[in-house]
């Protein structure tokens, strides 16, 4: 995992190869099933979620219960979080919105074949077929006066963690 900071804005960056075709992937990406098993892992039971060709939405509240103890020292209450998807080609961008936190998130996935002889990264799901590179690039910027260093950093170290289980939720998806 790499993470730069410039101006505010920490980017962070990984690769995977992922047991899939970037076609499964991408729609995988969209699909209601990733939007609930994103949900369900914060412990969210009520959320939307719709798509539309190559879009698609997720608006849901985010108790502090379920964000990071570093972030809930700032934030005591519900957040509401929008995030908009939108797939062109063999890439899906992400622009999420949240309502109640000093917190701003984007994100690109970038795919592309892997070769016939790639060895997947996360572990293949029964009824996987093929290999994709899966490259994700996030931007996260934490606009809290004298810590928001702090709160990005401590986001960093538990980022790498949560971008592999996140892709092992999406090869699963995927596989479906």
């Amino acid at each position: 995992m790499h993470a730069i900071w410039k101006n505010r804005l920490m980017r962070i960056s990984e690769s995977f190869v992922v047991p899939s075709s970037p076609d499964r992937i991408i729609a995988a990406l969209l699909s209601q099933e990733l939007a609930a098993e994103r949900a369900h892992r914060l412990g969210i039971q009520d959320f939307t979620h719709t798509v539309s060709g190559t879009t698609a939405q997720t608006s849901l509240t985010v108790p502090p219960s379920a964000l990071p103890a570093q972030a809930q020292r700032f934030i005591r209450s519900s957040v509401s979080v929008r995030i908009d998807a939108a797939a062109q080609a063999n890439q899906v961008s992400y622009t999420t919105r949240i309502t109640g936190a000093p917190v701003a998130l984007s994100s690109t996935v970038h795919l592309s074949s892997a070769g016939a002889n790639a060895v997947p990264s996360i572990p293949a799901p029964t009824g996987a077929a093929g290999a994709t590179v899966y490259d994700v690039v996030a931007d996260l910027t934490v606009s809290v006066p004298f810590v928001g260093k702090k709160i990005e950093a401590a986001a960093a170290s538990h980022a790498r963690q949560a971008l592999v289980e996140d892709c092992a939720l999406v090869a699963k998806v995927a596989a479906r």
